[in-house]
This record gives structure tokens, C-alpha cells and sequence, in this order.
């Protein structure tokens, strides 16, 4: 796991420890700590090879469910400013956000 930022080496301890238990769940489906854990990393490791910077804002559009979860976790552990653009905001509310990132 990428321990760019201090607490993802205590992510990577939590799902070591917990690996199977489930962490979140959205109702009908659960993530265990290890595939949010490893969901994460593999997109800040991703982010990383693309050339993502410390502090970089990316936004995500993503509806409240576990894909939100695990990219939330993974664009911190990366460093990237994240800016989550919820999938129910209007044009006018998602502009208003990306101008303040």
C-alpha cells in the first residue's frame, strides 16, 4: 500500500488485521477492510504513475455507494485534493465547486 500520507500505513495495519470483516456497506453490499483497503491503493498507485502531484485537486462524481468510499480513501492516500462532486448536485453546484478547489 502507498504511504504517501501517515495514516495509510495505520489503513494498511487495520486491514491486515481485519481483512474480512466487512467495513462499510451501502445496504444490499459490503466491502471488507482488505478490498476497500487494496480498491484504494491501486487507485492512488494508479494516480501516481500518472503523474498526480501532492495537493492536485481531482473531483469525483460518484454516487453515495462503496465505490465512493474506497475512491475517497484512495485519492487521500495519493496526496490529491479531493473534491467529490456528488452525482446528485446541479450543473451550477458542481461548477461553483470545482472553481474552489
Amino acid at each position: 500500500m502507498l504511504t504517501s500520507i501517515p495514516w495509510a500505513r495505520d489503513l494498511a495495519t487495520i486491514a491486515d488485521e481485519f481483512a474480512d470483516l466487512v467495513c462499510v456497506h451501502d445496504g444490499d453490499n459490503g466491502l471488507t477492510f482488505r478490498t476497500m483497503a487494496g480498491r484504494a491503493a491501486r487507485l492512488a498507485h494508479m494516480l501516481h504513475e500518472r503523474g498526480l502531484r501532492p495537493g492536485e485537486p481531482v473531483a469525483t462524481s460518484l454516487r453515495n455507494s462503496l465505490p465512493a468510499v474506497w475512491a475517497t480513501v484512495g485519492l487521500r492516500i495519493a496526496g490529491a485534493g479531493d473534491t467529490p462532486l456528488n452525482a446528485s448536485m446541479t450543473e451550477a453546484e458542481r461548477r461553483y465547486s470545482i472553481e474552489l478547489s
